[in-house]
């Protein structure tokens, strides 16, 4: 009752709606199986990592390190979302993980019925869940449905930030374990533009997060960058796609600079997934306004096995795309990258700028650059803008470091 009352009477002015409603029928049937009576000991433990490609790959050494410490203490397991089952068979092989589609579970009363009742008959001992940023109705209450005697997950740094605060309360208070991974913001005199950029990164990066996570459990988690070592060819993976739409650089930019680089003597590839499928002829048609010749152009999306893929980023002479989970493959593999970063144009509350990119300085052992530009500049498309000529400012550096 009191859940619903909030609905009515504490809503956030900048939240677009009141929650759904449907999500009070939630909370009750999320009470309900937490409470249904389950036979058997209980044994093991759940990590849940519901998030994106980008934060499987850049939590794999905290998993790691979860594995080793409690896998000998019964069933280990990660839950992870359906965008990153692609990494079951290759950087998780060595992990056993089971997958749902986390959209559906915030939306659908049958399908998170079928996904509660299938992790509270796991009978977990201990569920944790260490990422600082989730999503309303999803991470903690899968981590309450579990029934595990022993939740642990890390503290929200922004939590009164967030559209349905009183959402994450009502979960948070269920916990037997809340971590603080440190500070929201970094102190004044740490509030440093990372290398390459203008723009200061005033929260503590996600790797920096994790290991407070991991030392508040007594684990002493180190982060070691070990690229893919091999020899590199003349193709250039220009990744267009990104799911935010605030992320997705125009497109005759994106052709603007492959001509660019072909001019340069290197084979421009255009990658992604069945989402960037329907942009192909988007992209071809800027081609050819750009350039008469379409020759020495590749595309590769959706036509590739993620294997293949990662097979592609590491003989790669190069990666430049936007801030996405494919960015951190590419940076896990040991291509050269550049990343095209959105930043605030003014300091605001809640600037997350720099918690994934760019990495903390000294960690990269692979050749990195990130160009940092506002949304406005990064919407820009012509002559007068200024993004592209750093992109290639920044591709042409970075050839000169490898060659």
């Amino acid at each position: 009752m009191r859940f619903a009352l909030l609905n009515i009477i504490k809503r956030d002015h900048r939240a677009p709606s009141r929650h759904p409603w449907r999500w009070c029928v939630f909370v009750l049937v999320d009470a309900l199986i937490r409470a249904m009576p389950v036979r058997g000991r209980r044994a093991g433990t759940l990590v849940v990592l519901v998030n994106r490609l980008g934060d499987a790959i850049v939590s794999l050494p905290l998993v790691r390190e979860l594995q080793a410490h409690y896998g000998s203490q019964g069933p280990f397991l990660v839950l992870g979302d359906e965008s990153w089952r692609c990494l079951s068979d290759n950087l998780y092989a060595d992990i056993p993980t089971f997958f749902i589609d986390e959209g559906r579970y915030t939306r659908s009363l049958r399908y998170r019925l079928a996904v509660g009742y299938r992790v509270r008959t796991m009978r977990f001992e201990r569920a944790v869940c260490f990422m600082h940023h989730r999503l309303e109705m999803r991470d903690d209450a899968l981590v309450y449905v579990s029934g595990a005697t022993d939740t642990i997950v890390s503290s929200l740094p922004f939590g009164h930030l967030r559209w349905y605060p009183w959402l994450f309360d009502h979960y948070l208070g269920r916990m037997s374990r809340i971590v603080e991974p440190g500070p929201p913001y970094l102190g004044a005199g740490e509030q440093l533009p990372p290398p390459g950029c203008d723009h200061p990164r005033r929260v503590p990066h996600v790797l920096e997060r994790q290991r407070a996570f991991a030392a508040a459990l007594g684990l002493e988690l180190v982060h070691r960058h070990r690229p893919v070592r091999g020899a590199r060819g003349r193709t250039v993976l220009l990744n267009f796609g990104a799911k935010d739409p605030a992320r997705q650089w125009p497109i005759a930019e994106w052709a603007a600079l492959a001509v660019r680089i072909a001019e340069l003597g290197f084979e421009p590839c255009f990658v992604g997934g069945p989402a960037e499928r329907g942009r192909l002829g988007e992209v071809r048609d800027a081609i050819r306004a750009t350039s008469p010749a379409e020759s020495g152009f590749r595309t590769l999306v959706g036509d590739t096995s993620f294997g293949e893929l990662i097979e592609l980023f590491a003989g790669a002479a190069c990666y430049i795309g936007p801030d996405t989970g494919t960015s951190h493959l590419a940076v896990h593999l040991g291509t050269p990258t550049v990343t095209i970063l959105l930043r605030p144009a003014e300091p605001e509350e809640g600037d997350r700028f720099g918690d994934f990119f760019p990495y903390p300085d000294g960690y990269l052992t692979s050749p990195y650059r990130p160009v940092c530009t506002t949304k406005a500049e990064f919407r820009r498309s012509g002559p007068r803008t200024t993004v592209r000529d750093a992109v290639l400012h920044a591709f042409v550096g970075l050839m000169r470091e490898t060659r």
